[in-house]
């Protein structure tokens, strides 16, 4: 019935309200990564929340709001409501508003049982641990990883590894880097490398080799480092131009010297359960890297890998395996629709497929991880260099 007039007791997450009508309405809002805006139940005057919560008990709650009020009337002991006009007869029995103590009120009137106190008590701490709940979920929403302090991290260890090899062997590790063309993307990479290798003490050797280098003199160029002592990896930027078989490149490579984990005899080394490449893909490596140090644990979880490179997409979905995780791989040919399930239902959500904007910020899903890996130049004239670096997931929607 309509409810005229209201004596009520309020506390977080909680209202209790009582009626003129003799109905108490429990109107209550569930602090969580839901909103539940409002829900009432009636209860008979003269009840008690036991008699109401084994009613609940045995039945099988089906909706999030009947789950909910189960979920509440598992913490809330018996609770004795009574008419307004009847309080003066069972004062003991009244529960005023939490905010009100008995000074402010008419003197016995408003007085609390134990059992009554023990029952807001119990209320309070359930209130108490779903806010507390609610702030854990927002800070994990919210959490981004930083991978430049983490990349800062891993090149602190290997400038002490690599002053250890130096001292015990008189030698300085070298690396060298051939890339082929002028894409934005790889002349990226290739900077960072050197750079990243003038900060560890790694003497390090870069071939740069017009658009229109022959195959054949690329596979010269590599024969030449395979027999340099003084270089102790290589590495061959991908992708190559058009006109040159990759994989006639990369079987060039000397697997000791094939830092990249590119040549056929690591991939195929890497796919086995039961062996051990020489070396892993660094990218996919440094993913596996940044999990592991940000505390996620992939065993079991629900990852989607977009992209099936086998710079990134293919090697990651290997190590991701090895590590107990249930991979899902989409790529070009999977359809927005597709692409869309895979993410609203992982946990782990990894883009590499090197489309800005590919994948939504709506669709990742409360509490997921996301690694977007790739570096996309879109052209921007306000840069000193007239474009900018973005990824493949829409960054300012995703947290959201």
């Amino acid at each position: 019935g309509s409810v005229v007039r209201f004596t009520s007791m309020t506390f977080p997450g909680v209202s209790l309200r009582m009626g003129r009508s003799g109905v108490c309405l429990l109107t209550f809002c569930v602090v969580s990564s839901f909103t539940l805006q409002e829900a009432t139940h009636e209860v008979p005057l003269g009840h008690t929340l036991a008699s109401k919560r084994t009613a609940w008990g045995n039945r099988n709650p089906s909706s999030l709001l009947e789950r909910t009020t189960h979920a509440m009337m598992a913490f809330a002991p018996p609770l004795l409501f009574c008419r307004p006009s009847t309080r003066e007869r069972c004062p003991d029995r009244f529960v005023p508003p939490l905010n009100q103590g008995p000074e402010d009120g008419p003197g016995d009137s408003h007085r609390l049982s134990n059992k009554d106190k023990r029952a807001v008590s119990r209320i309070k701490r359930c209130s108490n641990l779903m806010s507390s709940m609610q702030g854990n979920v927002e800070a994990v929403q919210n959490k981004i990883i930083d991978g430049k302090a983490m990349a800062q991290e891993v090149r602190n260890e290997v400038k002490e590894l690599a002053s250890h090899l130096t001292k015990e062997h008189g030698e300085r590790p070298g690396l060298a880097v051939i890339i082929v063309g002028t894409r934005t993307d790889s002349q990226v990479y290739v900077r960072n490398k050197v750079k990243a290798c003038e900060e560890c003490g790694i003497h390090s050797v870069k071939l740069e080799l017009p658009e229109e280098t022959s195959e054949q003199e690329l596979i010269q160029r590599v024969r030449d480092l395979n027999s340099d002592p003084s270089i102790h990896g290589i590495l061959v930027q991908l992708p190559l131009p058009a006109h040159v078989d990759e994989a006639m490149v990369l079987d060039e490579i000397s697997l000791s010297k094939d830092v990249d984990g590119f040549h056929p005899l690591n991939i195929g080394l890497l796919a086995m359960r039961t062996r051990e490449p020489s070396a892993l893909p660094c990218t996919p490596s440094a993913v596996m890297e940044m999990l592991s140090r940000s505390g996620v644990d992939v065993a079991g979880r629900a990852v989607c890998v977009i992209g099936r490179s086998d710079i990134v997409g293919m090697p990651l979905s290997l190590l991701l395996l090895h590590s107990d995780a249930t991979v899902q791989i989409l790529h070009s040919r999977s359809t927005p629709e597709q692409l869309e399930a895979a993410c609203r239902s992982s946990d782990i959500v990894i883009a590499a497929a090197g489309t800005p904007g590919l994948v939504k910020g709506a669709w990742i899903k409360p509490g997921a991880v996301v690694v977007d890996v790739a570096i996309n130049a879109v052209d921007d004239p306000s840069k000193k260099r007239g474009y900018r670096l973005v990824g493949d997931v829409e960054f300012d929607a995703a947290p959201e």
